[in-house]
């Protein structure tokens, strides 16, 4: 993986993806005491970075690829990623989710045309699903572990290297490392000197985990209502890149999180699922050093309800609700579904 990958990546998403906007001089700057620059990825298409990986597989297929359509996995973002980039290419789109995912992340995916077939992550390995009967004959689009989907994701490292250009730190969040792995090629290329710092929920610190014993640690089942960060193991392709250009890996609590996204709407406006506020979180709780330094975070989504939004802004984080243990049966399951949709 290089600049050069990450810059055809840019060129087969030009026109699909949008170039999202960068924030500066807001009103965080006060609150965190340092200037803050805040990529704001949540305004991408489908409500996420997921967008710019999964065009840019799906984009490169074959004819007859397309034809027998795709497949993938997805705690709910990649998934609308996929699915959107279906619709717009005319393929056919089959999609795993855990069957306690966001409603409103699956509605997202029923909405783009795509197949959901739930699975019950508790019992279920996602590489397995891949041998299921609905995935047979489709080309797999990872979410992360992918060169066309760590080029794609590292587009969003293109338009940091232009947009802050004299940051001095960049925080990413870290779920299977392909958003943090292309942002680390394409920044450490344009932007000699600048730190780049991974942010894991503390309950899913998987990659955290790994870069302290030098190999793939698996989690089997993180504890976080940070959804979209809850990934049990590094990619296989990403942990090299994450362990060669990544500064460091720093952890977050739950409580935090909510408290990030409750500034982060009340100050800037911004709608940020907890994936999206683990970066401002990080600097809330200390984890990074600022001073006299410029720090770019990267507020990677936006998919969450109206109605859980306002859970978290009414409440105002005082406390980090509680993550269900596997249910027992499929009620047990709807209930915790529902539960989990008015924190996420």
């Amino acid at each position: 993986m290089d600049i050069e990958s990450i810059r055809t990546a840019a060129s087969i998403i030009e026109g699909v993806a949008a170039r999202t906007p960068m924030l500066s001089k807001t009103g965080l700057d006060e609150i965190v005491g340092t200037e803050l620059y805040v990529k704001c990825e949540n305004l991408q298409h489908g409500g996420s970075f997921k967008l710019r990986g999964a065009y840019t597989q799906m984009a490169r297929l074959t004819e007859a690829e397309r034809r027998k359509g795709v497949v993938t996995y997805s705690s709910g973002n990649h998934g609308i990623g996929v699915a959107l980039a279906g619709h717009l290419l005319g393929i056919d789109v089959v999609v795993f989710l855990p069957d306690d995912v966001s409603p409103t992340k699956r509605q997202g995916i029923e909405s783009l045309g795509a197949t959901i077939v739930e699975y019950d992550p508790r019992t279920r390995d996602r590489d397995e699903l891949l041998l299921e009967p609905a995935a047979v004959g489709r080309t797999p689009v990872p979410p992360y572990d992918n060169a066309n989907a760590i080029a794609g994701q590292g587009t969003v490292g293109l338009e940091i290297a232009t947009q802050a250009a004299d940051a001095d730190v960049v925080l990413v969040p870290v779920g299977g490392g392909g958003l943090i792995a292309g942002i680390a090629v394409a920044v450490k290329a344009m932007l000699p000197g600048v730190t780049v710092i991974g942010v894991e929920p503390a309950g899913a610190d998987d990659t955290r985990q790994s870069r302290s014993s030098g190999k793939r640690v698996r989690i089997n089942h993180p504890t976080t209502v940070v959804d979209s960060l809850r990934t049990p193991t590094p990619g296989r392709l990403t942990f090299p890149i994450v362990q060669n250009l990544v500064d460091d890996i720093v952890t977050v609590e739950d409580s935090t999180v909510l408290s990030a996204m409750t500034d982060l709407f009340n100050v800037c406006h911004i709608v940020a699922e907890p994936g999206g506020a683990v970066g401002l979180a990080a600097i809330q709780e200390g984890k990074i050093d600022t001073a006299g330094k410029k720090v770019c975070t990267v507020v990677s989504g936006g998919n969450i309800s109206a109605r859980s939004f306002m859970e978290v802004i009414h409440h105002g984080a005082g406390q980090t609700p509680a993550v269900s243990a596997a249910p027992a049966d499929g009620a047990k399951r709807e209930e915790a579904r529902n539960e989990r949709d008015l924190v996420l």
